[in-house]
């Protein structure tokens, strides 16, 4: 257990204060800020890189991804199994580009930006949902056509419209 405080200390992901506890580290806004944009980086290179090397299966299973995240929200099951579907279909293009030191980063930075979503469930993500599924929708399909620009082009527009979104929220919390 220690070993396992200290190795998400060194991420920076909990804060150990002496004889008073250990804390999930609290994120500023512009901690979310230079982290989404280097997320934005990493998924563009991905996509780059991907477009590729993308299998008939790779399609499918974003295609099963889209069915998941196109469900209705009704409760907390189905809050967790919608985002966890979103972070499957962002994962499986990390995972394509075939670039395990940029997967190993990736991963490193998702556990950044898992906390500031838990620090800030912006109101109003719910009526989101139907522009998140459009985006999701729009990057998928240029998987198909493998149109990397295009790829890259909604992959990107959706980041940083997210990115907007859980800075609006955090600002609004604060």
């Amino acid at each position: 257990m220690r070993s396992a405080i200290e190795l998400l200390a060194a991420d920076g992901l909990v804060d150990v204060q002496p004889r008073s506890g250990t804390f999930v580290t609290t994120l500023s806004a512009k901690d979310v800020e230079d982290t989404l944009d280097i997320r934005c980086a990493l998924e563009c290179l991905a996509a780059e890189k991907a477009v590729a090397r993308l299998t008939k299966a790779d399609i499918e299973k974003a295609r099963r991804f889209l069915k998941l995240l196109a469900k209705p929200i009704r409760d907390e099951q189905d809050s967790h199994d919608h985002e966890n579907a979103n972070s499957q279909l962002h994962e499986l293009l990390i995972e394509a580009s075939g670039n395990r030191i940029l997967a190993e980063m990736y991963k490193k930075l998702n556990a950044h930006l898992t906390i500031a979503r838990l620090h800030s469930r912006a109101p109003g993500w719910r009526d989101r949902i139907r522009q998140e599924q459009a985006e999701h929708e729009e990057i998928v399909g240029a998987m198909e056509r493998r149109d990397r620009a295009a790829l890259v082009d909604a992959l990107r527009r959706h980041v940083l419209r997210a990115e907007a979104s859980l800075l609006a929220g955090i600002e609004k919390s604060s």
